[in-house]
């Protein structure tokens, strides 16, 4: 099928598998980000959030599961990212930008360029579907959250829904085990 039916899903990825090789680094991750939202996906290095938005820009093919992205599937639809446009992580924030000079940046720079544009993704801005390690980026901005956690087969969805009040104190209960080096992750 490559037509989605909820027209209110700017973004629906349901049961993503991802393997590279044996190894499985992606495990039923099904989420929906809504029209009009910000929407946070947030885990620690080495989660899947990279894998996921590199599979939903078309960048990298699932290995199973289902992409949509305003309606038009990933694997089937060619015309799936002519409104979008994706920030990977590699395109650095410049040091002195603040998360929203940043933003306005970057929504400006899309919209000259991609006169239609209706979604937004970025990976890893430092301090729309953005991706992010950095507790306090998604405090500020985001409306709606997704959290992914590493597990023994690969990338596991913990947390999907509105942004919680505490998200500092939520992120800590799903990812932090006292020692093992998670704490550089709430700076």
């Amino acid at each position: 099928m490559s037509i989605m039916e909820n027209t209110d899903e700017a973004i629906k990825i349901v049961a993503l598998n991802k393997y590279y090789g044996s190894e499985q680094v992606l495990d039923e991750i099904s989420f929906t980000v809504e029209k009009g939202k910000i929407h946070g996906f947030i885990g620690p290095n080495g989660a899947g959030k990279s894998t996921t938005l590199n599979i939903l820009s078309g960048l990298v093919h699932p290995s199973s599961g289902a992409v949509y992205v305003d309606g038009k599937s990933v694997v089937d639809d060619p015309r799936f990212n002519e409104n979008m446009i994706f920030i990977p992580a590699e395109f650095k924030m410049p040091e002195q930008f603040t998360v929203q000079k940043y933003l306005r940046t970057i929504i400006t720079f899309a919209a000259l360029n991609i006169p239609n544009l209706k979604i937004l993704i970025l990976d890893e801005i430092r301090n729309v579907l953005i991706s992010t390690h950095i507790l306090s980026d998604l405090q500020e901005i985001a409306d709606d959250i997704t959290m992914i956690k590493r597990g023994p087969t690969g990338g596991k969805i913990v947390y999907t829904g509105p942004k919680m009040s505490d998200i500092q104190k939520t992120y800590e209960e799903f990812f932090f085990t006292p020692g093992d080096g998670e704490a550089r992750l709430f700076s």
